[in-house]
């Protein structure tokens, strides 16, 4: 039995199949999930285990927009990967549109609010490099689950959950069922269960349905790719390179369709480029079987401007290819006690960059609910964990939500609105609306722990 572990309150006959209790199981290790992880973890709740489907932590994904309120909720959760992530992020001071044909610019501007993009990829490092072996156990795929019928043991009511390896990859879109044959199963229980495992969440349709939220088609298609900028440099290439801090878009007139890039890291650069495709199977195709860059190549082939024309022939053989959906947001996110947080709970669109800022805003709340019940409970202030939790992640919910559904609400319709963009209508960087909405964002401040107020009040307020 793991340390903290409880006696079991489950029948004598099924104890056998059910011998490790978790204080918390988190599904799926994107950074919703590993942020989680990291908070509980600094805050001395240990008994915690992280499960991942996939069988690596592989560098793919490209940049993603980290806000002030994103850094926040890192400062909260883990100072030490904050700190690291503000050394990797090179911040905007600049943005220019610029014509996709000839590269003249179209327009520029200097953000009113304080934007970093970073390498998607490293911040899941930083994040589980600060967890010790075994707590994130990779190659895990998540079968079904089940809440105990009985509420005794000091009202601890463990959510059932039945694992078996997956023993091949699986992709974001299609969820294969395992091998029995070919796998091992395991099953565990978790007085909290943690659903972080994405916009085609396995465990929300456990929990809620598979039907419980619309998944929405945003009619484009993503094509992000990571590499060195020394790549730009071989030939001499130096006015290729962008200068640090300044994000450029390419337009045409063909609406929708845009070609950006920027220096994330020093020595990374990474490209974020959207086209308008109504049907995407033939990304899907391209995607799957090792034909990503061709697809790349010949969506943008007509951007004729001499850096974009640079950046395609240099990009690696691998570029991340995703159809740009978002969900609906879930009108609860708890059951018992479980809860479904980030792409979970809803999914964006990246036209407003508040996707894992949003994730990360949900994981710092969730864990400062956890913290207070978890450590009152060692202490013996509460004797009934189960109540104690269900409250608390409805307090998350409820907290959470009406800001969420606002900013969802605002990212579907400038993706949508976004679509009718062109050299001739580029993209909007300056209304009133959207600058008002983004220092509204940005305005968001992390929970505040009693234990921690010391090391982490320059960060922390009540949330607002």
């Amino acid at each position: 039995m793991a340390p903290g572990a409880t006696a079991s309150i489950l029948p004598e006959e099924a104890e056998h199949e059910f011998k490790q209790m978790y204080d918390a199981v988190i599904v799926g290790a994107g950074l919703a999930g590993l942020a989680t992880a990291v908070g509980l973890f600094e805050r001395g709740i240990t008994n915690i285990v992280v499960l991942e489907k996939a069988q690596a932590l592989q560098p793919v994904g490209a940049s993603i927009a980290i806000f002030e309120n994103g850094l926040r909720a890192l400062d909260y959760l883990s100072p030490s990967v904050a700190k690291r992530a503000r050394a990797s992020c090179i911040p905007i001071e600049k943005m220019v549109v610029r014509d996709g044909m000839e590269g003249n610019i179209l327009h520029e501007k200097i953000p009113h609010v304080h934007v970093n993009y970073m390498v998607w990829y490293l911040l899941q490092q930083f994040l589980g490099q600060r967890l010790p072996p075994g707590i994130v156990q990779l190659g895990k795929r998540v079968d079904s689950i089940e809440v105990a019928n009985d509420d005794t043991a000091g009202g601890i009511a463990p959510i059932r959950i039945h694992t078996s390896d997956a023993l091949h990859d699986i992709s974001d879109e299609v969820d294969k069922p395992s091998d029995s044959t070919n796998t091992t199963t395991t099953s565990i229980r978790a007085r909290v269960l943690i659903a972080t495992d994405g916009i085609n969440s396995t465990i929300r349709g456990h929990l809620f349905g598979k039907d419980i939220v619309r998944k929405v088609y945003h009619g484009k298609v993503s094509y992000r790719a990571v590499f060195p900028t020394s790549a730009l440099l071989k030939n001499g290439d130096e006015t290729i390179c962008p200068a640090a801090g300044v994000n450029t878009t390419f337009q045409s007139d063909e609406k929708g369709k845009l070609f950006s890039y920027r220096e994330t890291a020093p020595g990374i650069l990474t490209v974020t480029s959207m086209a308008p495709v109504e049907d995407p199977t033939e990304d899907y195709h391209a995607a799957t079987s090792g034909k990503s860059r061709e697809r790349f190549r010949k969506v943008f082939r007509h951007f004729t401007a001499p850096e974009v024309q640079k950046i395609l022939s240099v990009t690696p053989k691998s570029i991340r290819i995703d159809p740009i959906y978002d969900v609906d947001v879930l009108d609860c996110w708890w059951k018992g006690t479980a809860i479904v947080i980030g792409d979970a709970a809803h999914a964006m669109s990246p036209s407003m960059g508040q996707g894992a800022n949003q994730s990360l805003e949900d994981a710092s709340v969730l864990v400062h609910e956890l913290t207070n019940i978890f450590t009152q409970t060692k202490a013996g202030i509460s004797n009934d964990r189960s109540i104690a939790l269900q409250q608390a992640l409805k307090t998350v919910c409820r907290s959470r939500i009406d800001r969420v559904k606002r900013i969802h609400a605002a990212s579907r319709a400038r993706s949508f609105g976004n679509n009718e963009t062109c050299k001739e209508k580029p993209l909007d960087l300056t209304s009133t609306e959207l600058m008002e909405l983004l220092i509204e964002i940005d305005s968001w401040r992390a929970p505040l722990d009693e234990k921690m107020s010391g090391n982490l009040a320059p960060y922390v307020t009540s949330i607002k």
